[in-house]
């Protein structure tokens, strides 16, 4: 988790090596994220709602390849994130994703 001023960014990657059940301590935790990196690139076992509701991002990222042999992002998280209002980017959609923030507000940039 990185926090920058009042904006948390989290990867679940870093999150993951320390936990072994990510929405239980979350929802403990009650933390407010910004900006979600979604886990194993979008896959059907990466974003539950009772862990998006616990931690309620404004933003999730994922990278994948277009087109790839494993269906990354899964369709059943992407139609999730969207029904809670979370706007989402992927590189096989948006090509490069920059996020600048200043630790007040973030700026999101794409390549498409």
């Amino acid at each position: 988790m990185l926090l920058l001023g009042g904006e948390i960014f989290l990867d679940l990657k870093s999150l993951s090596q320390k936990l072994n059940c990510k929405s239980t301590y979350i929802a403990e935790e009650k933390k407010v994220i910004t900006v979600l990196k979604l886990g194993h690139h979008g896959s059907a076992i990466s974003s539950t709602e009772e862990y998006l509701e616990a931690i309620s991002p404004e933003v999730a990222v994922y990278m994948a390849g277009r087109g790839n042999v494993y269906g990354h992002p899964d369709e059943e998280v992407l139609n999730r994130l969207s029904e809670m209002g979370i706007k989402v980017y992927g590189t096989d959609v948006n090509g490069s994703i920059v996020i600048t923030t200043d630790g007040k507000s973030y700026l999101i940039e794409t390549e498409r």
